[in-house]
């Protein structure tokens, strides 16, 4: 059976928040467009998953994609954008996320844009 790109989409962005949670930001960075890559360095992501969390003193633990907040048309929705998805980054005193913009790549589907914290 062929995965849609829709399921596709949301395995990337399962894969970025697993890869958060285990404090694997090269990992995380590896599903970033190019483009991306560049406005988020590895110490950049780091410091933005240390920031939103500093309040709990606490490291995330788990990442969920919250399927039921998929979006596939969004205000903000560019040419070869294929999905908005919401990651839960929790931790038992805490829940902030990862909004991401997944789209359609030369190296495949790849993250176009990070939003972090709860809305």
């Amino acid at each position: 059976m062929k995965t849609s790109i829709l399921e596709t989409a949301l395995q990337v962005a399962e894969q970025f928040g697993q890869a958060i949670a285990k404090g694997d930001f090269a990992g995380a960075r590896a599903l970033l467009t190019k483009q991306a890559k560049r406005r988020h360095t590895l110490s950049a992501l780091k410091q933005a998953v240390t920031t939103m969390t500093a309040y709990a003193n606490a490291p995330i633990v788990r990442a969920r994609v919250m399927r039921e907040f998929t979006l596939e048309d969004w205000p903000d929705k560019q040419a070869g954008d294929i999905a908005w998805v919401y990651v839960a980054l929790e931790d038992k005193a805490f829940a902030e996320a990862a909004r991401l913009a997944l789209c359609k790549a030369d190296e495949g589907v790849r993250i176009r844009q990070i939003g972090w914290g709860r809305p």
